[in-house]
């Protein structure tokens, strides 16, 4: 290509590039903004229960935790059940 053809392709680009600058800020000022996920809708990873109770009874079985250290935690699994 002539060297004022290659400027005409980069100034397109540029006037192409401004163009969609301008929609994108105009679509901006005019749209909500996207809600991000709250921690309520974010979904904690499934826990598996059977495998949290084992570790609790080793724990308790250990001396680290308190019968009924063990024994409200196992509540609180059941519970999620």
């Amino acid at each position: 290509m002539p060297p004022l053809a290659d400027a005409a392709v980069a100034d397109k680009a540029t006037v192409t590039d401004r163009a969609f600058d301008l929609v994108a800020g105009l679509l901006r000022d005019r749209l909500p903004a996207a809600k991000t996920p709250s921690a309520e809708t974010v979904l904690a990873p499934q826990v598996d229960v059977t495998d949290q109770l084992h570790k609790l009874a080793a724990l308790r079985d250990a001396g680290v935790l308190t019968e009924q250290e063990f024994a409200s935690k196992k509540a609180e699994l059941l519970a999620r059940l």
